[in-house]
């Protein structure tokens, strides 16, 4: 009998570690994702910055260079859309539209081509 009873705790504590490794896991690709997420974030703001400080009137081709040390999968313009900026790390890849405004227009101004302004483009976040 007790032979029986040892059987069944042990099978009961077995299954209840089968689903304790398994929030364990779930938790671990949570984590991944907010981390994929918020570094492809700060490959957007890597790349404004990029932009505004060497006046750039078009997304350049060298971000993802420029950025080098956020170890992003890419980031640069998107193929498909003009004037998008995107950035990919892991499975997680953001856009975010940028507007190159010439003769002001409320952006960043260049204080070297005051002619030329950058700017976010309002309610262009996509999270894809």
């Amino acid at each position: 009998m007790s032979t029986i009873l040892l059987v069944v705790s042990l099978a009961y504590s077995l299954s209840a570690y089968r689903g304790v490794f398994y929030q364990i896991k779930v938790a671990k690709n949570e984590i991944q994702a907010r981390q994929d997420h918020w570094q492809a974030e700060g490959g957007l703001e890597c790349g404004f910055s990029f932009m505004v400080n060497n006046h750039e009137s078009v997304i350049p081709n060298n971000l993802n260079t420029a950025c080098q040390w956020l170890e992003l999968q890419s980031l640069g313009e998107s193929p498909s859309e003009p004037n998008v900026l995107q950035a990919t790390s892991g499975s997680v890849k953001i856009t975010k539209e940028i507007e190159f405004l010439i003769g002001g227009g409320g952006g960043v101004t260049n204080p070297r081509s005051p002619s030329l302004n950058i700017k976010w483009k309002q309610g262009s976040w996509n999270d894809q």
